[in-house]
């Protein structure tokens, strides 16, 4: 390539990057990154170019875009610190917190002047639960800058994860000091009071964020949270609702609502709450749970129950859930679906009192209620059999059988019935189960001994009479059925 080439492709670089550097002001962020990487492909070693194309694809929210531009931005220039710290910044932007703490490290070894490096190396240490060392990164931001606002409230936030109080609200104190006008280091050290216990003063704390920015949204979530706290639940309600009107729906603000309706019983408004949260969150077993709570509360049991049924399907494993959809299925008198969920309830949880007794009400219930369904399946059965509608009487014999199939006289009543219409073979079957069922009622084997007979089967009967006989020996019947066939 001759020189007058590559001067020409410099000052054309140079033109895009100025170019670039202006749509990015201006906030035309495609265009800009379209001029970028015009620019890189014009010149591959601009590591400017590479340093603004990964804040404009950062800005316009596509993180992973961005991290890879800032590797390649280190391969190209491996000692300059900034290009670790912004990808450092990405990192935990996609709460990739481990990779961001090995990046920033290196960024600090390059350059350990830079109070940003150890404070964004503080915040992803914090967020992987090493309060500790974020502590010590915090303070290393404040040596190289005791005027470091934004360092201060994350220390404060980082020593009250350690519950020490005093200090970590002196902390976001002395970042109010510096920046009394930042609603956010206010809602900061609300957060932090709350946590100390004293939800009264925090309140107090996230006014003042509001006196700042009225239209602070997080500000009323944050004061409708400590409110509930307090159980003052009206009040925490209007907060709510004052944050949702500022545009924050999320599933966390309209769950909280939600239980706030639901401690004033305003079943209805809760119910909708809650859905509005499973709109942004459909996989939170909680809001599910109490979203089945609140169906419940008002007697709607197909709606109770498919929430619970839901809330089965994140967690298969909680037994008070299992137990909550067996009362609901119970109110329904969906015995064996509900006793199914109590012997699961039990199952996970053997020695939980309330749960065994629920299992044993549900068995007696459904006894009792079988009691019912079947003698009033027994009278129609008796009745029609009265009245010589014997087809019927069969039907609902069987259905009596069917809810009870170890009462033997059930079977007995079903096979003299079937007989009656010398219908022999299933009136044999129908004696030998209660046979089965009950061998010695002497009136059983009788009758069984007749319909033996009356297909020919004499030595079978004769010996069914015969035992008829030996169990009942007064049974007139079956001594005069016996000598009949003996006669033969």
């Amino acid at each position: 390539m001759s020189t007058s080439t590559i001067a020409t492709e410099t000052e054309s670089s140079f033109n895009y990057l100025r170019t670039a550097n202006k749509l990015l002001r201006e906030g035309n962020l495609a265009e800009a990154v379209d001029a970028y990487q015009q620019v890189i492909q014009l010149n591959p070693k601009s590591a400017v170019a590479y340093q603004n194309l990964g804040e404009t694809l950062s800005l316009q929210g596509n993180l992973e875009a961005a991290a890879n531009i800032y590797h390649q931005a280190i391969q190209l220039q491996p000692n300059y610190s900034w290009s670790y710290y912004n990808l450092g910044e990405i990192l935990i932007k996609l709460d990739r917190f481990d990779e961001a703490v090995i990046y920033l490290n290196q960024g600090i070894e390059i350059n350990s002047e830079f109070p940003k490096f150890y404070s964004s190396l503080g915040l992803a240490l914090a967020k992987q639960g090493l309060f500790d060392e974020a502590i010590v990164a915090y303070r290393h931001a404040l040596e190289i800058d005791q005027n470091f606002a934004s360092a201060y409230q994350y220390l404060g936030e980082a020593l009250a994860n350690k519950k020490e109080w005093n200090e970590s609200i002196d902390a976001v104190n002395q970042a109010i000091e510096i920046n009394p006008y930042l609603p956010e280091y206010h809602l900061s050290l609300g957060k932090v009071i709350e946590s100390s216990g004293k939800i009264e003063q925090a309140i107090i704390s996230y006014r003042h964020a509001l006196d700042l920015n009225p239209d602070l949204a997080q500000a009323y979530y944050y004061i409708g949270l400590a409110l509930t706290k307090l159980q003052k639940w009206e009040e925490a309600i209007d907060t709510f609702m004052q944050a949702i009107s500022l545009n924050l729906k999320n599933a966390e603000v309209y769950h909280h609502l939600g239980a706030a309706l639901a401690q004033l019983k305003k079943w209805e408004e809760a119910i909708a709450a809650y859905q509005n949260a499973i709109e942004f969150n459909p996989n939170a077993p909680i809001i599910h749970h109490q979203l089945a709570y609140a169906f419940a509360q008002l007697k709607k049991w197909e709606e109770a129950i498919a929430e619970y049924r839901e809330v089965l399907k994140i967690n298969p494993n909680s037994a008070v859930v299992y137990d909550q959809l067996g009362e609901a299925l119970t109110e329904m008198q969906k015995w064996e679906e509900a006793i199914n969920c109590y012997q699961k309830a039990v199952e996970i949880k053997p020695d939980n009192q309330k749960f065994n007794q629920h299992l044993q009400e549900a068995l007696s219930r459904r006894q009792e209620q079988n009691k019912t369904v079947i003698d009033s399946h027994l009278k129609l059965a008796e009745m029609m059999e009265q009245q010589g509608f014997i087809e019927e009487a069969i039907s609902a014999y069987r259905r009596v059988v069917n809810l009870n199939p170890t009462a033997a006289d059930l079977h007995h009543k079903l096979g003299y019935a079937l007989a009656s219409l010398e219908k022999w073979n299933e009136a044999i079957a129908s004696y030998n189960k209660a046979i089965e069922l009950h061998p010695n009622s002497g009136i059983v084997h009788y009758h069984l001994g007749e319909a033996l007979a009356n297909l020919d089967l004499d030595e079978q009967a004769i010996s069914s009479l015969e035992k008829a006989i030996e169990l009942t020996p007064n049974l007139s019947s079956a001594h005069q059925a016996l000598e009949n066939l003996q006669a033969k």
